[in-house]
């Protein structure tokens, strides 16, 4: 905790040199950036290449300490899944199940060979099969005998597999039950947790994702865990928790609604409204409600884009406006009429898209389809899940 209290001394002293930047402002930001520049680690899921990890300090790396029975690692959430738990204002710790307490959060993407576990065919799991019995040669011995013995081994634990994993009837559940089993009968002089991770790398996989089904752990069913440092880059690190003052905080966030509206009103320079949006709306999104008029909401947004996501029933004018300055922001929006639906499905089509895989609101999507049969296959589950809401 010291070293916490000290770098927030530090950040006061030199503010240019350590901006201070919201958890929820960086999930954003970062999530637009892999948005714009198509990086995904499943396309097909529309999966972001973009990960969270809460740390006690002030660095990212393998902790050697594990009591969960999981393979060594850097394990982390899906941004997505972050920022779904706590675009609403809730806290990391409230929302998430493990870690979100944690003083710093780290935003990465990864690289190298990143399988989701839901993803893992039966082609891919039987050629990870042959690359594991290779590799258990190497543990157990390559002479006539241990093969033998290896690949009886290997029949053996495929078949239970199928009986005992978690996830028995997915390839990428099967995947993890054989790797962890392998693990705990290959060790000798490292921990089965070290194994299993190594067994990992050396079959050629760098990371593994979990998209709901809790295959990695029940407690969590979805996460990510990465098998090396190397697998991590780009890492940004901010603070999860931020402690003004009681006197700055007061003037920055304990303005109200309404007392935030009668100030705004009272200024006529747009300069000086910016200057108080910037102070308030960053820790208020929901002060953006108490302006009386589209034109004010929109000078909030040029300065506050994000309050977007606590926008009330936005008007047409009002969501494209938004759009204009970031696509993305359509996941805020829950519901549109039948022709915005169109327009924007025309004016925005990747982002439409994306939208309407994991939209909450379906009203005016077949007229959307309709005006851009292209779309329909992307969403051939639509009527289903209309009727289910």
């Amino acid at each position: 905790m010291g070293s916490f209290v000290q770098s927030l001394i530090e950040a006061r002293k030199n503010p240019e040199k350590n901006p201070k930047i919201g958890l929820l402002d960086a999930l954003e930001s970062e999530y637009s950036k892999a948005y714009r520049r198509h990086e995904f680690v499943s396309e097909r899921r529309m999966l972001l290449n973009r990960f969270v990890s809460f740390t006690k300090l002030e660095k990212l790396g393998i902790n050697p300490i594990n009591e969960h029975g999981t393979p060594h690692g850097i394990y982390s959430y899906p941004l997505q899944y972050v920022l779904n738990r706590v675009s609403d204002g809730s806290s990391p710790a409230a929302a998430l199940p493990f870690a979100g307490e944690h003083e710093y959060a780290n935003i990465f993407s990864a690289k190298g060979d990143i399988i989701v576990l839901q993803d893992v065919t039966e082609k891919d799991e039987a050629q990870h099969y042959r690359k594991l019995t290779y590799v258990m040669q190497h543990y157990m011995g390559s002479d006539p005998e241990s093969v033998s013995r290896i690949e009886s081994l290997m029949q053996s634990i495929t078949k239970d597999s199928h009986k005992f994993a978690r996830k028995n009837t997915l390839p990428g559940g099967r995947l993890w039950y054989v790797t962890m089993t392998l693990a705990n009968t290959a060790t000798r002089e490292f921990a089965a947790e070290q194994t299993w991770n190594r067994l990992m790398r050396l079959i050629g996989i760098d990371g593994c994702v979990d998209m709901g089904d809790g295959i990695i752990h029940s407690n969590e069913p979805t996460q990510a865990v990465f098998f090396s440092i190397s697998a991590i880059a780009n890492n940004l690190r901010v603070y999860n928790k931020y402690a003004p003052d009681e006197l700055e905080y007061k003037e920055r966030v304990g303005m109200t609604g309404k007392t935030f509206a009668m100030q705004i009103n009272k200024l006529t320079s747009y300069e000086d409204r910016v200057k108080l949006y910037n102070q308030v709306l960053p820790d208020n999104y929901n002060a953006i409600n108490s302006l009386r008029s589209d034109k004010l909401r929109m000078e909030a947004l040029t300065a506050a884009p994000y309050a977007f996501a606590k926008l009330r029933n936005p008007t047409d004018e009002m969501i494209l406006f938004a759009l204009e300055r970031d696509p993305t922001m359509l996941r805020y929006v829950h519901r549109m009429s039948p022709q915005m639906h169109i327009k924007v499905a025309k004016m925005y089509p990747r982002a439409y898209a994306r939208y309407m895989s994991d939209s909450y609101t379906i009203d005016g999507a077949n007229a959307a389809i309709s005006a851009m049969p292209v779309l329909a296959p992307k969403f051939k589950n639509l009527s289903s899940r209309a009727r289910d809401r």
